[in-house]
């Protein structure tokens, strides 16, 4: 079942009271949070009002929180490609 992945990446000061609202109603509170909703057409509406302030992409999986952590971590450590030898 597909989900919505909805990242909220500009602030809600200054907006009208009615897109504050329905940001908050999501549970979009803070800048840089992502969260994942099923495709429906309740969220596909608030999603439009919200249109200039989120990222949305569509995923097959539903993520939590240490799932969303992960997948931005980088792996630890280093590779060594090639050895070079200093002899003069």
């Amino acid at each position: 079942m597909p989900f919505f992945q909805v990242q909220l990446k500009r602030s809600l000061i200054g907006l009208p009271a009615k897109t504050r609202l329905t940001a908050t109603s999501m549970g979009l509170t803070k800048t840089g949070r992502t969260l994942n909703y099923e495709i429906n057409q309740s969220i596909a509406g608030k999603l439009l009002t919200l249109k200039e302030l989120i990222k949305v992409d569509i995923v097959d999986e539903k993520k939590d929180r240490e799932g969303l952590r992960k997948a931005r971590k980088s792996d630890p450590g280093f590779i060594v490609e090639k050895q070079v030898d200093n002899q003069v």
